[in-house]
């Protein structure tokens, strides 16, 4: 991948905003999938797991009126309730959403293995650690101390609902580096699980990494990812890059735990005068 030159700035990479489900949390993203698909069952209608982690990374709400457009739930809803899904619809679902993502979520806190150390030396490099989630800020207020017991502590969590549009849209990543008060932009690394959030990354102009094998695409748990075989990992790696490389992603990791030499690789190009 080549990368543009500018004349400004050449200092060192100043911040690291992390997504949370799937990239420094909840290995798999298990989480929202979970809460996405009990909501539309209290309605009646039946989502499988491909049919919820398909929108994943956009806002809650927009998550459900996506889902709610496909095909086989537009037509249990009309089945069910002799009508097309509606707006009031989205907010009911989204009322059901929120009643079980936070414990949801806080359930599936756990950091990421291998993580933890990254973390730490980013700081010692004397990075910035900031996060951007498509949670709204309720479910993270339920989240952000059952992460906490795990070791992470982000200096500033950014909320889709704290924002005026969320991911694939750039506010909250630049709000995040607004909080984190660092510039420029391309001193800023962006590293998520999902398109929609290497998206708002790129379109933030910062530089994005993107997660393949603890995430939405591979979507298993730790210790089923420990059992995959080799071919088996490969087939999963290769088609989580496909999809965050064709979003923009700069930079392909299989976990944070292998994010350090990405660092050094964007470190080095701001010492060049590259930027993203």
């Amino acid at each position: 991948m080549t990368f543009r030159r500018q004349g400004g700035y050449r200092g060192p990479v100043r911040a690291a905003i992390f997504d949370w489900a799937g990239t420094i949390v909840d290995h798999g993203s298990f989480a929202p999938v979970e809460a996405l698909i009990e909501s539309f069952r209290s309605f009646g209608v039946v989502i499988d797991e491909p049919c919820a982690r398909g929108p994943m990374g956009i806002g809650k709400r927009d998550h459900i009126r996506a889902i709610a457009a496909s095909s086989d739930v537009s037509r249990q809803w009309q089945r069910l309730h002799s009508r097309a899904f509606t707006d009031d619809d989205a907010e009911q679902v989204y009322a059901g959403y929120l009643r079980c993502q936070p414990d949801t979520a806080a359930a599936n806190a756990q950091i990421i293995d291998g993580s933890l150390p990254v973390l730490h030396q980013l700081q010692q490099r004397g990075l910035k650690i900031g996060s951007t989630t498509g949670y709204p800020r309720v479910v993270v207020d339920a989240l952000l101390p059952a992460a906490a017991k795990f070791g992470f502590h982000p200096a500033t969590v950014v909320c889709d609902d704290d924002v005026a549009s969320g991911r694939p849209a750039p506010y909250m990543a630049l709000e995040c580096m607004r909080r984190l008060a660092i510039w420029p932009v391309s001193a800023c690394i962006k590293i998520d699980d999902t398109a929609p959030g290497i998206q708002a990354g790129v379109n933030a102009g910062m530089w994005t990494v993107g997660v393949t094998l603890t995430g939405n695409y591979a979507a298993m748990r730790a210790e089923h990812l420990a059992r995959a075989d080799a071919n088996r990992l490969r087939a999963l790696h290769n088609a989580a890059r496909n999809q965050l490389r064709r979003s923009g992603a700069h930079f392909i990791i299989r976990s944070v735990a292998d994010l350090m030499p990405v660092v050094e690789a964007i470190a080095q190009r701001l010492r060049r005068g590259e930027r993203p």
